[in-house]
């Protein structure tokens, strides 16, 4: 009975100690934040993110970094933001930026929008992604080549651009075009890059595929290599 009464003494001392310890480490020199460490960041500037801290210069890893969590959870492009820490002075910033899906025309300029046809802040020359364009930001193009990018790599890789023909979806890949229901699932994705392999494979050359009717991919424009 005694030895677990002394276990549980234990358990509450340690408990009471690493509640107390922020608080009496928060006054020592030796713990003061001397390097941060960000990863996550693609798109921004680590400097962005780094500013959006806004530590003071005496500034510990002990301390509370909820407001620090909220400054960079309010930087446009950021979805979810986590601060942790090494001792003795390191920061480590973790952050999920939201993903770019295309690009879309914005005055004279393109810019990075994400699944939902959201303009996101990013500079389009510093990542240079190779991503599709969009006619405008639509968030019914944008759900599809989301879909796409995950049913199929190589599909989502050869798209370069995603327009609308009123209720479908028309994605140019180079050589030939996919026609798409707005609700088109990556099943049938993926099985219109199984007939395009396989059409490749035989030697023919085509214009377009359409998947839009149930059960069934249309090839137009077919002819031998």
């Amino acid at each position: 009975m005694r030895r677990r009464w002394q276990i549980a003494g234990g358990v509450v001392l340690a408990f009471i100690g690493w509640l107390v310890a922020p608080l009496v480490f928060r006054n020592v020199r030796f713990f003061r934040v001397q390097q941060i460490e960000v990863s996550g960041a693609q798109y921004l500037p680590v400097v962005t993110i780094v500013d959006a801290l806004a530590l003071s210069t005496d500034a510990n890893v002990f301390d509370d970094f909820g407001k620090a969590e909220a400054n960079i959870r309010a930087l446009p492009g950021v979805e979810e933001v986590d601060i942790g820490r090494r001792i003795p002075g390191t920061l480590r910033v973790a952050v999920v930026e939201a993903e770019p899906i295309a690009l879309s025309p914005k005055g004279d300029r393109l810019v990075l929008v994400d699944a939902r046809a959201h303009s996101l802040p990013f500079d389009p020359a510093r990542s240079a992604p190779s991503l599709p364009v969009v006619e405008e930001p639509d968030s019914v193009l944008t759900a599809v080549l989301s879909r796409a990018r995950n049913a199929d790599g190589e599909l989502f890789d050869r798209i370069s651009a995603a327009s609308r023909r009123r209720e479908d979806v028309v994605l140019d890949l180079g050589e030939w075009r996919l026609w798409l229901r707005p609700d088109t699932e990556m099943e049938v994705m993926r099985a219109v890059m199984d007939v395009a392999r396989d059409l490749a494979l035989r030697g023919w050359t085509f214009q377009e595929l359409d998947a839009r009717f149930a059960g069934q991919i249309i090839v137009r424009g077919r002819r031998v290599a």
